[in-house]
């Protein structure tokens, strides 16, 4: 269970990244976030994202569903942010959490259980890649208090 847990806030954290990136909003204080060209963070993640749903295999009406799933939440995803001021981010922060959520049982209905299964355990081998990489920086991915 915890496993799972952690697999879904993996997914909710790549998704949330990727609908961010894509977006290229300006934050609650009106400072443009988009990155300048090149490889930010949220275009690494999403182009990830991509590739991983690349080896499930999809039909065309999967992959149509997809786009259609993913360019609902980032438009839902962007107009929660316009609303965001700094004194309401734990509402902003629910409000992402429960759409991200929205999201994943949206994928999980139009992947076959198969396709639900793989995309797991990439999911996971990620999350493995990404905990050892930041063991190995300085620090060991210690969050310093």
């Amino acid at each position: 269970m915890k496993k799972l847990a952690a697999l879904l806030a993996l997914g909710t954290m790549m998704i949330g990244f990727c609908f961010a990136q894509q977006a290229g909003d300006a934050g609650p204080q009106g400072g443009h976030m988009k990155q300048k060209q090149g490889w930010g963070p949220g275009k690494k993640m999403m182009k990830e994202r991509q590739e991983m749903l690349a080896k499930l295999g999809l039909s065309e009406v999967q992959k149509k569903q997809i786009a259609e799933l993913d360019k609902d939440t980032a438009a839902k995803a962007k107009e929660i942010r316009s609303k965001t001021t700094q004194s309401a981010t734990d509402t902003t922060r629910q409000q992402m959490r429960k759409l991200m959520q929205d999201h994943r049982a949206a994928m999980e209905k139009i992947l076959t259980p198969a396709q639900n299964k793989q995309l797991r355990e990439m999911m996971l081998a990620k999350r493995k890649e990404m905990r050892e990489k930041n063991q190995q920086q300085p620090g060991g991915g210690q969050i310093k208090g």
